[in-house]
């Protein structure tokens, strides 16, 4: 007799393969929930070595931060603290790394989810291609440019929106009187930050700002929801907030007619007290 060789059926097969298509589908949203969670972690991780940098730099210089862009030599803050970073002397001699900063690539200098992030002018959801390849500075994280600085009241031109000097002030850390509840360091796209870059809703900016460096223009990197930022905080913290839940001002307030420079906003009342601490470290 003929011996019969053992096999699957068609049904058994197809069986299997539903099966296999079934669990597939339940398993992967979990994986990829999986791996945004690590990305944000690192990037947690990533700040809190900057902040430590940060914190190592005042320390050395009686407690201030490096400025923002250093008035004559154009030097962003990043390469102010690159050693306390990266563990060794900053090596290239143009600090714009030919106009790209390149040297911030896989750094923890940069974001691992920047890629999240897209730039753009818009009322919608942004697009998931926004890492920056021309200009890396565009990938990582801002200094809140809002808090006390060593020019005082003279850091302020006129019209508000020149904010030059403001970038090229220190920020004076022993200035602050709330240091865990006063703004740092925050994802953003670009290396500088100030309140009205929060912006007024998630999506959506007056249209006439055309600074483009605050943390609203990153939107949300980060979250279940990609509505929320890393924030380290001037105690050293770091934490992630969802944009609900980033202290604000009043709408009038974020338009260009109506910004206000960091004296005129601890001197409105009707600017909520956990908005002065957080973008000016007082009340």
């Amino acid at each position: 007799m003929r011996r019969r060789l053992g096999g699957f059926t068609l049904v058994e097969l197809l069986v299997v393969i539903g099966i296999i298509a079934l669990l597939t589908g339940i398993l992967l949203p979990s994986l990829s929930r999986a791996r945004q969670v690590a990305r944000d972690t690192l990037c947690m991780s990533n700040m809190r070595q900057v902040t430590m940098a940060l914190m190592i730099y005042s320390n050395q210089y009686r407690g201030d931060f490096p400025p923002a862009e250093d008035e004559y030599s154009g030097t962003p803050w990043q390469v102010e603290v690159w050693q306390n970073v990266m563990h060794t002397p900053f090596s290239l001699s143009d600090p714009t790394g030919g106009g790209t900063y390149a040297y911030l690539e896989k750094t923890p200098f940069e974001c691992p989810t920047a890629d999240l992030a897209k730039y753009i002018w818009s009322a919608t959801p942004p697009n998931n291609d926004g890492y920056d390849h021309s200009n890396h500075l565009h990938n990582g994280y801002a200094l809140n440019i809002d808090l006390p600085g060593t020019l005082g009241q003279n850091s302020w031109n006129a019209p508000a929106q020149l904010e030059t000097p403001q970038i090229w002030e220190s920020k004076k850390l022993t200035a602050v009187r709330q240091a865990s509840e006063a703004l740092l360091l925050t994802d953003a796209d670009g290396y500088y930050v100030e309140y009205y870059d929060r912006g007024d809703t998630l999506y959506y900016m007056d249209p006439g700002i055309t600074d483009g460096a605050g943390m609203h223009h990153a939107f949300g990197r980060h979250g279940r929801w990609k509505d929320a930022w890393n924030l380290a905080y001037c105690d050293g913290s770091v934490r992630m907030m969802r944009f609900a839940d980033i202290p604000s001002v009043p709408s009038q307030y974020y338009l260009v007619s109506g910004r206000l420079n960091p004296d005129q906003l601890l001197a409105h009342a009707d600017v909520p007290s956990k908005a002065k601490r957080f973008w000016l470290g007082q009340d």
